[in-house]
């Protein structure tokens, strides 16, 4: 089911990405967290239906801030509304 939903998005994005021609699609949300059961078909739809770029092909990605996307997105949005200086740290977290 999700593999079919993967296809059904990737024939989507396939018009979009003609029309805007981006780079990279990111891919988020709870589906995404199933990964290559969607991400996989959704690669292939797309390749089945878009001219392949050589120099920048079409990429399609995971989110990095998974579940806690929306979470720092409020958490931006309202740090910048209040003027706060916003120091964003790219390096990945480390569990240990």
């Amino acid at each position: 089911m999700i593999a079919d939903a993967g296809a059904q998005i990737g024939a989507v994005v396939a018009g979009l990405g003609m029309a805007v021609n981006p780079q990279v699609v990111i891919v988020g949300g709870e589906l995404a967290e199933t990964g290559e059961v969607l991400l996989g078909p959704m690669r292939e739809a797309i390749s089945r239906r878009v001219l392949t770029n050589q120099i920048a092909p079409l990429e399609v990605v995971p989110a990095a801030l998974g579940s806690r996307a929306e979470v720092m997105g409020a958490l931006l949005l309202a740090l910048q509304t209040a003027d706060v200086p916003v120091r964003v740290d790219l390096e990945e977290e480390k569990v240990g």
